[in-house]
């Protein structure tokens, strides 16, 4: 068996990396990893919950914290843009119009 193969945990085929192109092993990962991590996440806060470390009160006041602090960073963005003599967002090279 060679030495650099393919392993996907659970499964106890190894495939050879020489017989698949990098292309394909790039895409299966990132779509395992698309897969697996919102899995993962929703596992977590399920058991969160059942175990009542978190309840809905809590999730609501992180709610609230993570809007706050949007606005106020909404608000120093509008603050610099009201003061700046060039346009806030305009990229180099470009005019603004």
């Amino acid at each position: 068996m060679p030495k650099e193969a393919i392993s996907l945990g659970a499964v106890d085929d190894v495939v050879p990396i020489q017989n698949i192109p990098q292309a394909i092993v790039n895409f299966l990962q990132k779509q395992a990893m698309m897969l697996l991590v919102p899995v993962a996440i929703l596992r977590k806060i399920g058991k969160e919950f059942s175990e009542e470390g978190v309840d809905l009160e809590v999730v609501l006041g992180a709610l609230c914290a993570y809007l706050y602090i949007g606005a106020y960073f909404s608000f120093l963005y509008d603050v610099m843009a009201r003061i700046s003599k060039s346009p806030f967002f305009a990229q180099p090279g470009r005019t603004a119009s």
